[in-house]
């Protein structure tokens, strides 16, 4: 029996039971976590050895439905939408700046965090001086975008040092920074939906393996197991899109179709060891495209829209240099492939949908392209010219 099961072991669920037990320690607290305990794994700790963690034994390997450019549909914030204030970076910041310890002792005090278990710093602090790092800082300086302290300072339009979060010349994961001891943790204990009484009232959580975790009365479930699994758990409990729940003959507890919406998806040169601590970045930058082009492109989307739409709502941005686009114009979704948990959710991140999102990589490209071509200091950096 417990007062709270947390299904999910990751960052979130660890941080909530660490943080829920330091508040209320009478509290009997249960985190279930899919996998194995990875707690001193190399590949986990070691900044150089993190990529094999991609398609090995521990890594789901989820793969997206195919992309047939589908109808694109209206953006949602539903915290905009109901007004509410914690979801907003000023409601957000007391949190961020708890968990942050900021090795730059001149970050600004009223955005960052000097005493938080996470430690962070720019990686200009590390001495890892890449060749090109003030080649490249030139570039972007002469498409207009300024410097900036921080991407994490409420304003992130520029171009600023990357962060990062290395402790000692390791990688510091939740389950190390955030103590769990006394919080019963469940390894390998992979959840297949939560339990609820003839009321509608959740009453525990079932395991894959037929094992049920109950809870006392008053208790509660907090689902965190990532952006798939969570909504899969969620509608293999009964809760979700009907049409979703009755095609796999799950019983209807809430027809909630939002349950399913808003999914958001080195060199041998280097060899000294502040280089084996991170990955070779030296800034992260984030620039604005003009608005104009951009609604145009919308209007064929959804139609006459106006000048309060939430992409319009500035400065924002909409793209970074690896390209990365940044706000998904179709709307994305996780929905059930099978009644199975076993069976991995359908994810549809309907990329490239709508119109906007053609515009905004077709900006993103064409910038790039000014960048690397159009400049004084791309002739450092490019041997030569080839045009398809």
């Amino acid at each position: 029996m417990a007062n709270v099961i947390i299904i999910g072991g990751g960052i979130a669920g660890t941080v909530i039971a660490s943080r829920l037990h330091e508040r209320k320690p009478s509290l009997s607290i249960v985190l279930t976590k899919a996998g194995p305990d990875l707690t001193g794994n190399p590949y986990v700790t070691d900044p150089a050895a993190a990529a094999n963690l991609h398609f090995s034994e521990f890594d789901y390997n989820y793969s997206t439905t195919p992309q047939e450019h589908l109808d694109g549909k209206p953006r949602r914030n539903v915290a905009r939408d109901v007004d509410d204030q914690r979801w907003t970076y000023e409601g957000l910041l007391p949190y961020f700046k708890r968990t942050e310890k900021q090795f730059d002792a001149e970050a600004d005090p009223s955005q960052n965090g000097h005493e938080g278990p996470m430690h962070t710093a720019y990686v200009s602090s590390t001495g890892r001086q890449y060749p090109l790092r003030d080649t490249v800082s030139e570039l972007w300086t002469n498409l207009g975008i300024p410097h900036i302290h921080g991407l994490n300072d409420g304003c992130p339009q520029g171009i600023c040092d990357l962060v990062e979060n290395f402790w000692d010349g390791m990688r510091q994961t939740a389950q190390c920074v955030f103590l769990l001891q006394g919080v019963q943790v469940r390894t390998s204990s992979f959840v297949r939906r939560v339990l609820f009484d003839d009321a509608n009232t959740v009453v525990g959580v079932e395991l894959t393996s037929g094992e049920t975790i109950e809870l006392n009365e008053g208790g509660q479930v907090i689902v965190s197991a990532g952006a798939y699994q969570t909504p899969q758990v969620v509608m293999l409990s009964g809760v979700g899109d009907l049409y979703q729940l009755v095609q796999h003959n799950i019983p209807v507890l809430s027809d909630l179709p939002t349950v399913e919406k808003g999914l958001a998806i080195g060199s041998p040169l280097f060899g000294g060891p502040n280089y084996e601590n991170g990955g070779p970045v030296d800034f992260l930058v984030r620039a604005p495209i003009p608005t104009h082009p951009l609604k145009s492109a919308i209007e064929k989307d959804e139609g006459l829209v106006s000048n309060d739409h939430l992409l319009f709502k500035g400065p924002r941005t909409r793209l970074e240099m690896l390209l990365m686009y940044i706000a998904i114009g179709a709307e994305s979704q996780v929905t059930l492939a099978s009644s199975g948990s076993s069976v991995d959710p359908a994810i549809n991140p309907n990329y490239y949908t709508t119109e906007s999102d053609r515009h905004v990589m077709r900006e993103g490209s064409c910038m790039q392209m000014e960048l690397m071509l159009n400049t004084a200091e791309d002739k450092e950096l490019v041997e030569s010219k080839h045009f398809a």
